[in-house]
C-alpha cells in the first residue's frame, strides 16, 4: 500500500525542507526504499516543485488521506 501525506500550506522555506530531509531519514518507521532523500535533495536545488500528500491510518487499520489527499 502506497504512503501518502498532505501539507496545504505556505512554501516551505530552505531549511524547513533540509530538517524534513533529515527527519525522513532518521524515522525508523519508513523504510531505506520509501525514501529517497537524494531526489527530494536534487528537486529542491534545482527549484522543482515537491508536493506532498498526507494522511493516517484509522482503526480500520486503512490508510487515509487527510483533507483529500
Amino acid at each position: 500500500m502506497p504512503k501518502h501525506y498532505y501539507y496545504d500550506s505556505r512554501p516551505f522555506e530552505i531549511h524547513e525542507l533540509r530538517l524534513l530531509m533529515d527527519a525522513i531519514s532518521a524515522a525508523k518507521f519508513i523504510s531505506r526504499n520509501e525514501t529517497d532523500v537524494q531526489l527530494l535533495h536534487e528537486a529542491i536545488h534545482d527549484k522543482h516543485i515537491v508536493a506532498f500528500q498526507y494522511g493516517r491510518y484509522r482503526t480500520d487499520l486503512n490508510f487515509h488521506l487527510s483533507n483529500e489527499g
